[in-house]
């Protein structure tokens, strides 16, 4: 996915997005963010999901979760929290636009 682009939809959809960082693990990832978790370089084809971490509320612990819309894998997949190891190699972190005025 090109960045400008990104950039692009998000702000639509009155977002802010960063540029692709690279991962070192789930605890590396901001609370929402575009992963990338497959590329082909021959073919030039790119699998993304989201990742969410909802922090939890006095003193419980956070809620972690991806959606995966891949057309290929079981729709029980496609929103799963068994996530430890996912294999997120870059991501973009997603963040919404602070409101004119604030």
């Amino acid at each position: 996915m090109d960045d400008a682009l990104i950039a692009k939809l998000s702000a639509h959809w009155r977002f802010t997005a960063t540029i692709w960082k690279e991962s070192t693990g789930i605890t590396s990832l901001p609370d929402v963010c575009i992963g990338l978790v497959a590329f082909d370089p021959e073919t030039e084809i790119d699998r993304h999901v989201i990742f969410v971490r909802q922090p939890g509320l006095a003193g419980k612990a956070s809620t972690e979760y991806i959606i995966d819309p891949a057309y290929w894998i079981d729709p029980s997949q496609h929103v799963r929290t068994d996530i430890k190891g996912f294999p997120i190699s870059w991501h973009i972190g997603v963040t919404p636009m602070k409101r004119e005025g604030n």
